[in-house]
């Protein structure tokens, strides 16, 4: 409803059984936050045999293979430094619309994180464009345009995903004609 998406497995088969929809979603853009309930910190540093796991002690394998499919990812294993990377990753799902993977072990669940980090909004303003680039984009783009008998402009869901329909608006109609 506020533009992302998020979908909370538990760790190893949940987050496997999730992989192809967070998967199909990296491909179209669609920004989702993949919150996974992990083995405590305790138990990942100690490689204990676990339910869920390979049998290993290797507790990143699932996110390992999440990395490819993410834009950021936030492992979190020290509360500390849980809002700065929960942040950061909501931030990169938001900026460039795909998923995100935060794993979340089950003793830092419930606690509580310094109450002044959360008073600081998210960064979601998109940095200024290169002038020089921009208009020399603008220039070729409008050269183009006038430059055809019959110009037609192609829009796709992204402009939709990237928040830039107003964006698109305004530009049809300085053309005056489209």
């Amino acid at each position: 409803m506020k533009g992302l998406a998020a979908v909370v497995t538990t760790f190893g088969v949940g987050e496997l059984s999730a992989i192809n929809a967070i998967a199909g979603a990296f491909s179209e853009q669609v920004p989702v936050v993949h919150i996974v309930g992990v083995p405590s910190t305790q138990s990942q540093r100690d490689g204990m045999l676990l339910h869920h796991t390979l049998g290993n002690g290797d507790f990143n394998v699932f996110a390992n293979m999440s990395r490819e499919i993410s834009v950021g990812m936030a492992k979190i294993m020290n509360i500390t430094e849980a809002v700065d990377q929960v942040d950061s990753v909501l931030q990169k799902c938001f900026m460039y619309s795909r998923p995100v993977y935060i794993s979340l072990p089950t003793d830092l669940a419930e606690k509580m994180v310094e109450g002044e980090q959360l008073k600081t909004p998210i960064d979601l303003s998109l940095a200024p464009n290169d002038k020089d680039r921009e208009t020399a984009a603008i220039k070729n783009i409008l050269e183009g345009l006038y430059a055809a008998k019959n110009p037609v402009i192609l829009v796709d869901a992204c402009a939709i995903r990237h928040r830039v329909s107003g964006t698109i608006q305004g530009f049809r109609s300085c053309l005056g004609y489209f």
